[in-house]
């Protein structure tokens, strides 16, 4: 196992957090339709599917003389493949008013995702909501189940489903992967999935979705729980 991270001041985790992102990123070099640009400046994933969520700048260290030349570099890796791509900005990237830069190349501010963190000794029991249970991902067979709860649950079309599964199956059934996923049942049927990804020395949650119909019932709060209560187990 990796070192785990033992400072948790505000700074360290800000840092840890976007680090973690950044192995969730290139958890795409297990995917055959991916190919990865692991650069002391920069790490990309590019692919040949036309939608941003599968094609990311990130882990950026430029400095002010390379900028410009960069942000070109990397357009012209999605000009390429013919694709959109995302840029994630974080408090590890530099130069930190990147942002200017990138308006300037047309790419254009979308959302503001907040990153959270806990101390894994803080956490409570898990307790399950009735007729509940938890499994982990390990078969093929539990994959579509996986794909179609996390569509539904955050609302994005039915057509990323087989090239959703493609990219979940390629990290999730390879043994070297740090990533691990759950389903959560109710009375036998998949109504909520999760994710824990292990890199930069914590532990870090993704793709928590319930179905809407299963909604206020703890399933959310159970399957954030589980990951991280199993994180804690590991000595995270």
């Amino acid at each position: 196992m990796e070192s785990v991270l033992e400072d948790l001041s505000p700074e360290s985790l800000a840092f840890a957090i976007e680090a973690n992102r950044v192995v969730s990123a290139l958890n795409a070099r297990y995917w055959n339709r991916a190919t990865i640009y692991d650069e002391p400046e920069m790490a990309m994933v590019v692919t040949d599917v036309p939608i941003p969520l599968f094609n990311i700048v990130t882990r950026v260290l430029f400095t002010p003389g390379n900028l410009e030349a960069n942000i070109k570099k990397a357009i012209g890796r999605f000009r390429e493949k013919g694709v959109p791509g995302n840029w994630f900005v974080g408090p590890a990237t530099r130069p930190l008013d990147i942002g200017k830069a990138l308006q300037s190349h047309g790419f254009v501010q979308t959302d503001i995702q907040p990153g959270m963190a806990i101390d894994l000794q803080t956490l409570p029991d898990l307790t399950l909501p009735p007729n509940f249970e938890i499994e982990p991902l390990h078969s093929v067979d539990q994959l579509k189940s996986y794909g179609e709860v996390t569509l539904r649950g955050f609302g994005l079309p039915a057509s990323l489903l087989d090239t959703g599964l493609e990219y979940v199956k390629s990290a999730e059934l390879d043994s070297v992967s740090q990533e691990n996923s759950f389903l959560g049942l109710m009375k036998g049927e998949t109504v909520g999935v999760s994710t824990v990804i292990y890199g930069a020395g914590v532990a870090g949650i993704y793709r928590v979705a319930t179905v809407p119909e299963a909604r206020g019932k703890g399933v959310g709060t159970a399957m954030t729980l589980k990951p991280l209560l199993d994180a804690r187990d590991k000595g995270y």
